[in-house]
């Protein structure tokens, strides 16, 4: 059973060494490097920098209202409170 084992496990090895063999070098396929992107100069004016850029990806983010940031913090707390009464009951149940 041991020697069965082994030989598949020869045969699978040669089948593997075999595709290896088989492929292509980068030289081969015709595979050429990515240039690097040039980084812009300090002496670049700004204003030129955005010109460039759609006009869309100056979105604004929109501020939170004083409601909605109660409510997350009121949400916050309520999951850290239940958290913490969880722990105490849990070691009240094993301990007293």
């Amino acid at each position: 059973m041991t020697k069965d084992i082994a030989l598949v496990r020869e045969q699978e090895a040669a089948k593997s060494k075999e595709r290896i063999a088989q492929l292509k070098t980068t030289e081969q396929v015709g595979y050429k490097p990515f240039k690097a992107v040039p980084q812009p100069t300090a002496q670049a004016a700004p204003q030129e920098q955005t010109a460039a850029l759609p006009a869309q990806s100056f979105m604004l983010k929109r501020v939170p209202s004083v409601f909605e940031k109660v409510f997350v913090r009121i949400v916050v707390a309520a999951v850290i409170v239940f958290a913490l009464l969880n722990l105490v009951a849990l070691a009240v149940w094993l301990f007293f």
